[in-house]
């Protein structure tokens, strides 16, 4: 009774064998490539990326070379095998969402060396051939990325005060003794400020440090002012600031107020307006680079609807509109021209874009990022000055500087009927509320980088 079920499972397998079998034999061939992103500092992860090869991809299957050329890989997070470093280095490969490889080390990456990617040994889907097996990649050199600096109070300590700041290296700083001697901080003198010894605080890797500059004296006291003060119990600028007021104008006379308000770090003098604006625009950066005419323009569409949202919420109308374009090699161009008038209609000046667009981009090119931006504005409601001659009696605008391009909806009172409807839907309900149909292209191709709603980016 024990062989019924063994021989049962035999034939189970055997047809499962013969049912892969058939299936892989159905699988269409795909040609993929790798592409590396550099790690931006310490241990930040290496990402490589297994896209479609599309040339081969559409040489074999035409307009379907997408579809027939993609390819599921493990699932996230789970360890990959067959991929090496040389020179070796010790972390783990993982494989990350949408066809992608990320490898962690354990140590910061060295600076300015090249290392080669081998993944001659990755398992792959059946009927797949990776045609850049092995790639090469070299670490950026040495880069500090600072963050803010910071006007820090102890709350246990009366009177204690610090100015703060962190920052960030691309990777290990072998000499943190030498480093910070070599730190110099320049303290504008209207700040009425000076400090002690900055104090570093390092990570474990040595890859970043929390500096802190303790707060010593105040300009205005001098000797004699010292002097006094301590002969009250005023030791620190926390009992300055809590000083009776009497005894501050004994000793600084009319300035005494001014005094207790720069030992508590006030500052009375009034906030200037910001600057006018002076450009609007935006810039998205794409997870897999755009390859094709549609799809360019369709993403600066997008693009290009998000900059007029924002000119209609201030109510700013540009004369010169822009494109930038960065490509794969990480080179960066633009083009920018002259309007006929002023606008705030991104269905108007879309063409404009598209025609820029042409002029730094061509088949083969392969974009990373675009952006467009409008810019010399002119309030809504402000008055326009005409061409005094029509441009296409001059012969068009080669001989003009203002440039004239057919809107994608000729009539201009539907246009802004049109603007207004969206404007009103997203401005309630968030930018995903309405769409037009060039924005679902790329919609999940971004790397996140963009701002989503209109308060993001103001």
């Amino acid at each position: 009774m024990r062989t019924v079920p063994t021989f049962t499972f035999s034939i189970l397998t055997l047809a499962s064998l013969e049912a892969a079998a058939a299936l892989s034999a159905t699988v269409p061939p795909a040609w993929l490539k790798a592409e590396v992103s550099l790690p931006e500092h310490g241990r930040s992860p290496l990402v490589v990326k297994l896209s479609p090869d599309m040339t081969p991809c559409r040489a074999k299957y035409g307009n379907e070379a997408a579809s027939k050329c993609s390819r599921l890989f493990g699932l996230v997070s789970s360890r990959v095998t067959g991929v090496s470093l040389s020179p070796a280095v010790e972390g783990v490969w993982r494989w990350e969402a949408r066809g992608a490889l990320a490898f962690t080390p354990e140590d910061p990456w060295p600076e300015r060396t090249t290392f080669k990617v081998d993944l001659s040994g990755l398992r792959l889907p059946s009927a797949t051939t990776l045609n850049t097996p092995v790639i090469d990649f070299t670490t950026p050199p040495l880069t500090m990325t600072s963050g803010f600096a910071t006007f820090w109070m102890d709350p246990a300590v009366s009177g204690e005060r610090a100015l703060t700041v962190d920052a960030l290296f691309s990777t290990t700083i072998a000499d943190t003794k030498a480093f910070e001697a070599s730190v110099k901080v320049d303290v504008p003198s209207r700040s009425g400020l000076t400090f002690g010894k900055p104090i570093f605080i390092w990570n474990h890797f040595r890859t970043g440090f929390y500096m802190k500059l303790p707060v010593r004296t105040l300009s205005g006291v001098g000797a004699a002012a010292e002097k006094t003060l301590l002969s009250h119990g005023v030791r620190t600028l926390g009992a300055m600031g809590r000083a009776d007021g009497a005894l501050l104008r004994k000793i600084f006379g009319k300035n005494g107020e001014m005094m207790r308000d720069r030992a508590l770090g006030r500052d009375r003098s009034e906030v200037a307006e910001d600057d006018e604006v002076k450009s609007v625009s935006n810039e998205v950066t794409y997870a897999h680079d755009l390859e094709t005419r549609e799809d360019i323009e369709a993403a600066l569409s997008t693009i290009a609807a998000k900059v007029g949202r924002r000119l209609r919420r201030k109510g700013l109308k540009g004369r010169t509109v822009a494109v930038k374009m960065r490509y794969d090699n990480r080179t960066t161009r633009s083009a920018q021209c002259a309007l006929a008038v002023p606008t705030d209609d991104d269905i108007a000046f879309a063409p404009v874009v598209h025609r820029l667009a042409r002029e730094l981009w061509a088949p083969g090119m392969k974009v990373r990022l675009l952006g467009v931006a409008v810019t010399h504005f002119e309030e809504d409601g402000a008055p326009v000055q005409e061409a005094l001659f029509d441009a296409a009696v001059l012969g068009g605008d080669d001989n003009a500087d203002a440039v004239e391009s057919e809107a994608l909806i000729r009539d201009e009172e539907k246009r802004r009927s049109l603007l207004a409807a969206t404007d009103a839907l997203q401005e309630r309900f968030g930018d995903g509320t309405v769409r037009f149909g060039f924005e679902l292209r790329q919609s999940g191709n971004t790397t996140g980088s963009s701002s989503k709603n209109v308060e993001d980016y103001k």
